[in-house]
Parts: C-alpha cells; sequence; structure tokens
C-alpha cells in the first residue's frame, strides 16, 4: 500500500501508486512511497560516488510569528504561489550527505513544507517535492542507469504518472504539515545547524 510521509496527506489516495514517467528528455518524475525515498538517495549518492555533492532545500518563508502564509496550509488546493528560500550547501562527500540523511533524514525526507534534494559535480540531480514527488535530471545516457534503480526499488514506468496533488480538490483536500522528528528536530531547527556547517541562502523565489 502506497504510504504518504508524515508531512502529508490526501483525503483520497487510491488512484496514487509508485510509478514514474520521462516527461521530456534528462527528466524522470516520480510518485514514491515513503519507505522508497531514502533508498533511491542511497542509491544516487552510490552511482555518483566518484563526485562530490551539493545539497539544496527549500522552505516557504514565515511570518514573524513562525507561521507559514495562509497559502502553505494546502489543505483543499495546491498552493499557487509561494515566497520561498532556497539554500544550498557545496564541496561535500558521499559520506557526509549520508551522515547528514542519518542525523536529519526524519525531517528532510517527511517535513510536508520542506523540499531536499542532492546534486552531483557532474550535474545530475535528485529531489523530493510536495506529497512524495521526486524529480531526477541527468544525462540520456545516465538516465538508463536511474531507470534501472526505480525500477529495483518496484517503482513502474507509466507513460503519464499521476502526480498527487493533481487530485487536490476542495471535494478531495489535500494537507501538508510540519514534522518533529522524535530528538526534537524540525525544519527550522536542522537548517540553523547546516548553516553552521556552510549552508547558505542562496535566493528567495516565488515557487508555484
Amino acid at each position: 500500500m502506497f504510504q504518504f510521509t508524515r508531512g502529508c496527506s490526501l483525503y483520497d489516495a487510491h488512484q496514487v501508486s509508485d510509478a514514474y514517467c520521462s516527461p521530456e528528455p534528462g527528466t524522470l518524475k516520480a510518485c514514491v512511497s515513503r519507505e522508497k525515498i531514502r533508498g533511491l538517495f542511497d542509491a544516487f549518492l552510490e552511482l555518483n560516488d566518484a563526485d562530490g555533492f551539493s545539497l539544496f532545500l527549500e522552505e516557504p518563508v514565515r511570518r514573524r510569528d513562525g507561521k507559514i502564509p495562509a497559502g502553505g496550509a494546502q489543505k483543499a488546493r495546491r498552493t499557487e504561489r509561494t515566497l520561498t528560500h532556497l539554500y544550498y550547501m557545496d564541496g561535500m562527500e558521499r559520506d557526509f550527505i549520508s551522515y547528514i540523511l542519518d542525523q536529519f533524514g526524519e525531517v528532510l525526507l517527511e517535513d510536508g513544507f520542506l523540499h531536499f534534494g542532492i546534486s552531483s559535480d557532474r550535474g545530475d540531480e535528485l529531489g523530493r517535492y510536495d506529497y512524495n514527488v521526486m524529480i531526477l535530471y541527468a544525462e540520456e545516457p545516465r538516465l538508463l542507469q536511474y531507470e534501472s534503480v526505480f525500477m529495483d526499488h518496484e517503482i513502474r514506468h507509466v507513460r503519464d504518472v499521476t502526480l498527487p496533488w493533481e487530485l487536490i480538490s476542495f471535494g478531495n483536500p489535500g494537507r501538508r504539515e510540519k514534522v518533529v522528528s522524535r530528538d526534537g528536530w524540525d525544519s527550522e531547527k536542522v537548517i540553523a545547524c547546516l548553516k553552521e556547517n556552510g549552508l547558505y541562502l542562496a535566493e528567495t523565489m516565488i515557487r508555484g
């Protein structure tokens, strides 16, 4: 059965399943059940083991009281436009990325408002977005290797994958929530900790 991450849910998700498609050259777009997300990131790191890595984080800009503006709740429909901070952390080796995932994966891979991804020095990129959507970018010859990884994780190829946020309506509401780990970490604390180790704000942008 398909499982959403802790930070999101959809009232009626019977159309959602593990599947991916290639909407354009060099891109794979997938809907991935919660228990498979970390495995895809681990496989990405293994395939790019000789490279250095960067990570990115996207988080909605919060108000002074710490809350996300009204559109971010996404109770009934997909947010149209949200002001978002984009962070980068560069020049990392595989072991350090794995350490970050071990320490903070419960937040980075589960939070309903946080987007997280990894890129390799050669330009491949894998990201985790709203409602268990994952997007991968790579040159065509290497894309076949990633397709094999998806299939190894029982994520089937389809012509056009049904993304959960496409199903959100007033009759079928979706919801995103902030995740707090068992050790008390949330996205704000994780970002603050990573800033002490080289994470920097690259830009503030409109997302949607």
